[in-house]
Order: structure tokens, then C-alpha cells, then sequence
């Protein structure tokens, strides 16, 4: 089936197609609109040597490098026990179901560790990404002996719209897909009757080449039936009768 084939079989049956993306956007839609948005707030927390303005060139240069060597265990640490056990005390909820609404990432060129809160209510959601960046602050200065300082540079800001995909892009997506799938469908569907046709009438059997061999069997039994029974070989000349 060439292009211009397919293009017009797709014409004739655009109810079809238009009717399966209608439906694919519909489900989709009612699913989108009826889900619980999500708000997620982050607060960024900034590592640094503790008192740099007591310390050498030479200690903050080694000890800017000690930091930056050890980002990944900071924010590591910002979803550990010993931060979020203090922080769901406080906000009078389970640890483990705290650290499922909390993440934590580490940008090494910047010495930052951006803490990030979801809850399906935003005030909530910047509660706890706060909380949890004020706990690392202590945690951070502890673990390292007070050399090493976390401070609170960006506070979370409630967010004002979720962060899930938007409902609208979803149901675009599912528009789209069922367009496809429509084609698709349409396309089967078009080739279905012609295989149908094909297994319920099968094409005139493949006939096969006569054995031409001859039938010696039947020729010497034909022979033995017309020799009389008993009859000799006729006699040589000369001989006694």
C-alpha cells in the first residue's frame, strides 16, 4: 500500500481516527482533573569554611576543596536518619513518610545543596524544605567539628502552582497518541478481510505429477491368466511325440 493509498483510506475513515483520539483524550483528562496536584518548594543551603576570616589562604583554598570533595555526602546527609528523624518530630509526622516527600541534590561549582519538598499542600511543602535545610545547618557543623559551616541562603518560597505535568499537556499527549493509534486501527482493520478471505478460501490445490512408471504387476498377472493350466512348452522339432 503506496502513500497516496494510505492517505485516502485514512480520509474515508476519519471518524475512526478522530473518535479514538476523542476518547484517549477524554480518559485521559478525566484522570488528570481528578488527581490531587503536588507542590513541590526548595531551599538551597550553601557550604563553606567556618570562620574564613581567621583562616590563611592556603587553609581556605585546601579547605574549599575539602568541601567540594565532599558534596555528594552533604546532600547525602540532608536525607539521612539523623536529619529527618529531628525534623518529622517537629513537624509531628513519620520519618519514613517524610523522606518520601523529601530529595536532595548537590551542585559541586557552587558549594550548594538545594533541598526539595513535595506535599499536595504548597505551605506544607515549604515547611518542610526549611526545616529540613535548618537541620542540615547543624548537622553539617557537627559532623565536621565546627570547620565546616551550612547556611540557609535561599529560603523555600510557597509555590504557587503544582509542579505535577500540567493536565492539559496530558490530554494533548493523549490526543496525539490516539491519533495514532487510530491509524493504526484503521490501517488493521482494512487489511483484516483481506487475510479473512484468504484462510476461508484457500486457492485450488497444487496438482501433482502422474506416476509414469509401468505397471509390470498387473501385465504378468494378465499374462498367467490366458496360459492354459498344465500346458507345456510346444515340442522341438525331431521330437518323439
Amino acid at each position: 500500500m503506496d502513500v497516496r493509498t494510505t492517505l485516502g483510506l485514512l480520509a474515508r475513515r476519519w471518524l475512526v481516527v478522530v473518535g479514538t483520539a476523542v476518547v484517549a483524550a477524554l480518559v485521559v483528562g478525566v484522570l488528570a482533573w481528578s488527581r490531587t496536584p503536588t507542590y513541590t518548594a526548595s531551599a538551597d543551603v550553601l557550604v563553606s569554611v567556618a570562620a574564613p576570616e581567621t583562616r590563611s589562604t592556603n587553609v581556605l583554598a585546601s579547605g574549599s576543596q575539602f568541601i567540594l570533595q565532599r558534596m555528594t555526602s552533604y546532600a547525602e546527609l540532608a536525607t539521612a536518619s539523623r536529619v529527618l528523624d529531628p525534623v518529622a518530630t517537629a513537624l509531628g509526622t513519620d520519618p519514613d513518610e517524610l523522606s518520601q516527600h523529601v530529595a536532595a541534590t548537590a551542585s559541586v561549582d557552587t558549594a550548594l545543596v538545594r533541598i526539595r519538598a513535595g506535599d499536595r499542600d504548597p505551605e506544607t511543602a515549604a515547611r518542610m524544605a526549611d526545616a529540613v535545610a535548618r537541620q542540615l545547618e547543624d548537622a553539617v557543623g557537627d559532623l565536621e567539628n565546627g570547620t565546616v559551616r551550612a547556611a540557609l541562603t535561599a529560603p523555600a518560597q510557597v509555590p504557587g502552582s503544582p509542579s505535577d505535568t500540567s493536565a492539559v499537556v496530558l490530554v494533548a499527549l493523549a490526543a496525539a497518541g490516539g491519533l495514532v493509534l487510530g491509524a493504526a486501527l484503521v490501517l488493521l482493520l482494512d487489511r483484516w478481510p483481506v487475510r479473512a478471505r484468504a484462510r476461508s478460501h484457500p486457492g485450488p490445490p497444487v496438482p501433482t505429477a502422474p506416476d509414469t512408471a509401468p505397471d509390470t504387476t498387473s501385465d504378468t498377472a494378465q499374462e498367467g491368466r490366458s496360459a492354459p493350466v498344465g500346458a507345456g512348452s510346444p515340442a522341438a522339432p525331431g521330437d518323439p511325440g
